[in-house]
């Protein structure tokens, strides 16, 4: 029965939602309006079912509906004009539900922990297709099971399943074992990142005593199960692929990485031309390269910056502020460690590749992130209703 209750939710729809352009790479059609229409009806119904929304939503919304005006504001002064109206259709539709339906669809427990299972359910699904996926879609590869590494991590080292422990601690060396595979760099090296913030978090100093959490011993667990996966893969000889573009990287970065300097500058430039208003949504390229073309500085601040100013950047900020300060003020720590380890992740991922649509899956994690003290209050609610 929840078997079924998951794939029907309103959660699943919108995890594939967030990754259809992988399905489409396997499936082909129209899968994002698909899933979009799907998770859309689920939320309108829980609306019309409950007849309210929560008091909550409404300063997270409106920083987000305020930073979707200065986008639209920003179109009167652009220089751009083709790809500033896709880019911009792209945000009002892809990027708004990717915030909204978060906020919509993810506001209690059971919600949330249906959502994390959709997520580790794709990487199921996309470690069964592997061989069918496109040899150029290695970096989706890399974040889709990236993501859902970080999250099985954070997510189980707090529960007390052994049986849950094992079956996830194999998901996730093969998920680790497919990205070193697929020489996906950015997510390899957020995710071991992520892992030294899992390992950082399990200490605590208390009256200058160390505390060691029973989480140490399962981070270190997979650590070194991690190690021996590298070194037999490596003794097979499958990491030529990650070793090549990881020296490429350390020895000045290769064409890629210059040019990502190159757009990082240039997109620093700009802001230094229009501080205040930017240059309007799209405007990247032309300034770039001089062509109308879609193009990106591929990081989400220096993006926002360039096109949008300071007024665009401080709104971004403060949408994030408000996501990590109710993350930090959740008191249960397995559910503001996937939280927190999702919006990590996906901001790294988002400060090095991709423009503001392509890190979408990054402003449903600071949705979730929003909702925290929703989530905190109907659970404190459930329990105190059950102890009455």
């Amino acid at each position: 029965m929840r078997v079924i209750k998951l794939l029907f939710s309103g959660e699943i729809f919108l995890v594939l939602f967030l990754f259809s352009a992988y399905f489409k790479g396997i499936f082909g059609g129209q899968l994002t309006i698909l899933f979009f229409l799907l998770s859309l009806m689920v939320a309108i119904f829980r609306i019309w079912k409950h007849k309210r929304i929560d008091k909550a939503l409404v300063l997270p919304l409106g920083v987000f509906l305020t930073f979707l005006g200065i986008v639209a504001i920003s179109l009167l002064y652009s220089k751009g004009i083709d790809y500033a109206y896709v880019k911009v259709k792209s945000l009002l539709f892809m990027t708004s539900w990717s915030f909204i339906g978060g906020l919509l669809l993810i506001n209690n427990y059971e919600r949330l922990d249906r959502f994390i299972k959709s997520i580790v359910m794709v990487v199921v699904f996309c470690l069964l297709t592997i061989p069918f996926t496109e040899a150029g879609n290695y970096l989706q590869v890399g974040r889709l099971l990236g993501i859902g590494v970080v999250l099985i991590l954070a997510y189980q080292i707090g529960k007390e399943s052994k049986l849950g422990l094992f079956f996830s601690f194999i998901l996730a060396l093969i998920s680790i074992g497919v990205i070193f595979d697929s020489g996906a760099r950015m997510p390899l090296i957020s995710l071991g990142l992520l892992v030294l913030f899992l390992l950082c978090r399990s200490f605590k100093i208390e009256s200058g005593i160390l505390y060691v959490s029973r989480t140490f011993k399962t981070i270190m667990s997979f650590g070194i199960a991690t190690t021996i996966l590298v070194l037999i893969m490596a003794w097979k000889g499958l990491l030529e692929t990650i070793i090549f573009r990881m020296q490429v990287l350390l020895d000045g970065g290769g064409t890629s990485s210059t040019a990502r300097v190159e757009r990082f500058q240039e997109a620093f430039s700009m802001w230094g031309d229009n501080p205040i208003f930017g240059h309007g949504i799209g405007s990247f390229p032309l300034f770039y390269n001089g062509m109308d073309i879609r193009d990106y500085p591929h990081n989400i601040f220096l993006e926002v910056l360039a096109e949008l100013g300071i007024i665009g950047f401080l709104v971004l900020i403060v949408l994030f502020a408000i996501s990590f300060f109710s993350v930090l003020k959740y008191k249960d720590s397995v559910i503001q460690l996937t939280v927190l380890s999702g919006i990590l992740f996906t901001l790294l991922n988002a400060m090095v590749s991709g423009d503001i649509n392509d890190n979408r899956i990054l402003f449903t994690f600071l949705a979730i992130g929003c909702m925290l003290p929703v989530i905190k209050r109907k659970q404190s609610s459930e329990v105190t209703n059950l102890a009455s």
